[in-house]
């Protein structure tokens, strides 16, 4: 049935699962919640927007032919979050979604990760686009 989905219905999906994931794991991440001390794939990054996540607990991937292929070895759905730098509700899903290491562990478990930066460069949206509608 998973391949007999849209595009867009695939991303409602995991929109939704998101949501669900969201809901159900404790608030933000406290002084008391404790965080991954290792880096994650975007610590390589020449982005500013994508170093801004490079030490969440979530196992973050760039966009690129490693994470296609560990989602597809895997057998796992991609998770992906567009942002940049200056956009106000992107630090916020950082500091209460992305840094909470009981939200990281679920993403980790049940997604292949990726971090995108949705203004033009290198890792811009356009390839995620026209890779989701080919």
């Amino acid at each position: 049935m998973r391949n007999s989905l849209g595009p867009w219905l695939r991303a409602c999906i995991l929109t939704t699962t998101a949501a669900a994931i969201w809901a159900l794991c404790p608030g933000p991440m406290s002084a008391e919640t404790p965080t991954m001390a290792r880096s994650n794939r975007l610590i390589n990054s020449a982005n500013p927007y994508l170093l801004q996540h490079a030490h969440n607990p979530v196992d973050w991937y760039p966009w690129g032919e490693e994470a296609i292929g560990k989602a597809k070895k895997e057998n796992k759905p991609i998770f992906v979050s567009v942002g940049y730098s200056t956009c106000f509700w992107c630090h916020v899903a950082e500091r209460t979604i992305y840094a909470n290491a009981a939200i990281a562990a679920l993403m980790n478990q049940w997604f292949v990760n990726i971090k995108s930066i949705g203004r033009s460069g290198p890792t811009s949206t356009r390839p995620i686009c026209s890779r989701a509608t080919s």
